[in-house]
């Protein structure tokens, strides 16, 4: 089987009739120190990409050498190729990690202008770099600002894409939010702004963002 940086990621990107490959980093830290999520805050407390089948020796392996890839000057062209020639309708950049510098964010804004016909979307808790380089971000590219991170008082609630996590889809809905914890298609949508997810880390660690009344 040929070898490939880009893969099927959880079952929550087995769409029907959609090609959806996904790239993951190490969380929070790379093996050469490097860290991959320079805005996490209170997320910390409950990561789950560093729970479950995250902490297995074969994805953590995969992730630091998908960390490595990006740090190379072979990235773009690697990437740029795989998603030609699997034709991916979709991307989910980051199941794990983040948009860890500015030249590594520019590579995919770089990326996905090259590849228009293919849909990217990701998470980002790096709100003041993402709203820097807004201007440079193509349409095919959907970037959520994350809640839960350093920066989420720059967060515009009442015009900005965001999301925010919470303990169930009933506390999800009365906060007026749209349900986004099976499937992250409706994120794509331009007219969605308020993105709910579900926290299913160890429920031990449990952090919601959101405010109290909707726990």
């Amino acid at each position: 089987m040929e070898h490939m940086y880009l893969t099927r990621g959880n079952k929550k990107y087995l769409i029907p009739g959609m090609r959806v490959r996904t790239f993951g980093l190490p969380a929070e830290r790379a093996a050469d120190g490097t860290v991959t999520c320079p805005g996490a805050g209170l997320c910390k407390q409950g990561c789950y990409a560093k729970q479950g089948h995250y902490v297995c020796p074969n994805v953590k392996a995969k992730n630091a050498e998908r960390f490595r890839l990006a740090q190379s000057p072979e990235f773009f062209s690697t990437i740029f190729g795989e998603i030609q020639k699997l034709k991916l309708d979709l991307v989910r950049i980051h199941d794990s990690g983040d948009f860890y510098s500015r030249p590594y964010l520019m590579s995919w804004i770089g990326i996905a202008a090259a590849c228009r016909h293919t849909k990217f979307l990701a998470y980002s808790k790096m709100v003041p770099m993402i709203k820097d380089v807004q201007s440079l971000i193509p349409e095919n590219l959907t970037i959520v600002l994350s809640e839960g991170g350093r920066w989420d008082h720059m967060i515009d609630q009442a015009h900005d894409k965001f999301a925010r996590v919470f303990p169930s889809v009933a506390a999800l809905k009365r906060a007026g939010f749209t349900d986004c914890h099976k499937s992250d298609l409706p994120a794509l949508r331009p007219e969605v702004k308020k993105i709910g997810l579900i926290y299913h880390g160890w429920k031990s660690r449990y952090f919601v963002t959101a405010p109290k009344e909707d726990a």
